[in-house]
């Protein structure tokens, strides 16, 4: 008992036990947690929600065309496997002619997850427009590849889009 007890108290002092303590108790924030919103929107699918959409920017007068961070966040009201989710956006980029590069969607189905209703997917774009790819909050990976994030970003905010409202809203030019 004396010897758990004194490995115990050992894992207690060890440093890198203190930093995982803290790091638990003060987790590290969401690169765009202070990023402003520049709109919203939701899709519907006959009377069915599918999610809801946002737009968050460093600065409200965003750009698409412009090479600057921000954040696309949706937030899923009904549930859909990752093969669903590959499966549309290899549709929408068929529908908005462009032309997915060798393994983007292989990359992107490592990346997806199944999600059920409140899920959150988050696609963080850095300065780079390097793809970083949240759920529920947790980081899950990237995809460092500036023309990817052009076409997969551009789904919702290119001119392109097959969905010109939601593009609008996100915009925040409704």
């Amino acid at each position: 008992m004396r010897k758990v007890l004194f490995l115990m108290l050992l894992l207690l002092l060890h440093p890198g036990f203190a930093q995982l303590q803290s790091s638990t108790l003060n987790p590290v924030p969401e690169p765009w947690h202070q990023f402003s919103v520049v709109g919203m929107a939701k899709l519907n699918f006959l009377f069915w929600s599918v999610y809801t959409a946002r737009l968050l920017s460093e600065t409200p007068a965003f750009e698409f065309s412009a090479q600057q961070p921000f954040a696309l966040e949706l937030e899923y009201q009904r549930s859909f496997s990752k093969e669903d989710l590959v499966s549309e956006t290899r549709r929408q980029w068929k529908q908005t002619g462009t032309s997915f590069e060798g393994d983007w969607i292989e990359q992107l189905s490592t990346l997806l997850v199944d999600v059920q209703e409140k899920d959150q997917i988050t696609l963080y774009v850095d300065a780079s427009y390097n793809s970083h790819f949240y759920f529920n909050g947790s980081f899950v990976g990237a995809i460092k590849d500036p023309e990817f994030t052009r076409q997969f970003a551009g789904i919702w905010l290119s001119e392109r889009t097959t969905r010109p409202k939601i593009r609008s809203d996100l915009l925040g030019q409704s």
